[in-house]
């Protein structure tokens, strides 16, 4: 699936449990990386502070930024 700034690959595990992995697009409209970490750091905080107060949010199983030299090449988000 692809939505505006990322891309969305379903996991499923032979136990039924599902995850995503959200990874960060980039195009010429991309903001630089700096930015881009900034953005997913924010969306990881914000995401763990509504779960912690008890809003359903997904929840965050690990991320990776740009900066941390991704396995994928690309920043992303499991959940």
């Amino acid at each position: 699936m692809v939505g505006g700034m990322n891309y969305h690959f379903p996991i499923v595990f032979e136990d039924g449990v599902n995850w995503v992995c959200r990874v960060r697009r980039q195009n010429i409209t991309s903001p630089p990386f700096e930015l881009q970490d900034s953005i997913i750091e924010s969306e990881v905080a914000t995401m763990n502070f509504l779960a912690s107060i008890g809003i359903p949010v997904p929840r965050v199983h690990g991320f990776v930024l740009h900066a941390h030299n991704s396995p994928v090449g690309m920043p992303y988000i499991l959940m």
